[in-house]
């Protein structure tokens, strides 16, 4: 179990246990190529609800329903705002990495790693800036 009994909230799962041992179920993969195979790639679960959507006959809520699938497909979910505030330690333990475990792939990957920059988010004139538009 991965978790420990009568605990809850954020200490609720032992250390080094995962809250997911069996991990994404085996057909789910399998199910997601039958679907895109099945409906042209998805085109045709699009268009199924473009139908719906335009069809003034349609009542408001399977509309509304359709505008919705169609704008977050196409255009991602909006971002929402969380309103926090942190108070108390935030520090973070982490165990040292033990490297002398590591393959020469792995500690080429950390090298790699090392030795980038990381990108900056949001400055304009930023590849990663939203806003940029060039």
């Amino acid at each position: 179990m991965p978790f420990s009994k009568g605990q809850s909230g954020p200490a609720r799962f032992q250390k080094g246990g995962s809250g997911n041992p069996g991990g994404r179920p085996k057909g789910a993969t399998e199910m997601a190529r039958f679907i895109r195979e099945q409906t042209r790639d998805g085109a045709e679960l699009v268009e199924f609800a473009l139908k719906i959507w335009r069809d003034p006959a349609q009542n408001d809520k399977s509309r509304q329903w359709a505008h919705e699938w169609i704008a977050d497909r196409g255009f991602g979910k909006p971002l929402q705002a969380v309103d926090m505030q942190l108070t108390g330690d935030l520090t973070v333990e982490q165990s040292p990495i033990d490297l002398s475990k590591l393959t020469i792939e792995q500690l080429e990957t950390l090298a790699a790693i090392a030795d980038e920059p990381p990108p900056l988010l949001g400055v304009p004139g930023d590849p990663g800036d939203p806003g940029d538009n060039q």
